[in-house]
């Protein structure tokens, strides 16, 4: 057995070791430092979620308020065409009225 070569080998593999240990430290203190501005733009995040949330919130409330107001408005343009259509006859009932009373030529009968 050739003890250079193997304490040549070990040495080598030794040396490689601490440069990949050397490199893992390099990326973990890059996380470390990636980690603040990370947490800050989740906090912001989580603000601007709650923040999305009640404005979902409202206008689901202001949905709900606007259908109310168009079933109202519904109804209320019926009450409106019923109207108008009773009106209308009344009217028409006025025009034959006053056709029979003094004719069509609008003369005195």
């Amino acid at each position: 057995m050739d003890v250079e070569k193997t304490v040549q080998f070990l040495l080598e593999q030794q040396a490689a070791s601490a440069a990949r240990m050397g490199e893992l430290h390099t990326i973990v203190e890059q996380m470390a430092l990636n980690q603040v501005p990370l947490g800050k733009a989740q906090t912001r995040f989580d603000a601007n979620m709650r923040a999305m949330q009640a404005t979902t919130t409202d206008l689901q409330g202001n949905m709900r308020d606007l259908q109310g107001n168009m079933r109202e408005l519904q109804e209320r343009q019926k009450r409106t065409d019923e109207t108008v259509d009773r009106l209308g006859i009344r009217v028409d009932q006025l025009v034959q009225a006053l056709q029979s009373r003094f004719g069509t030529n609008g003369n005195v009968a």
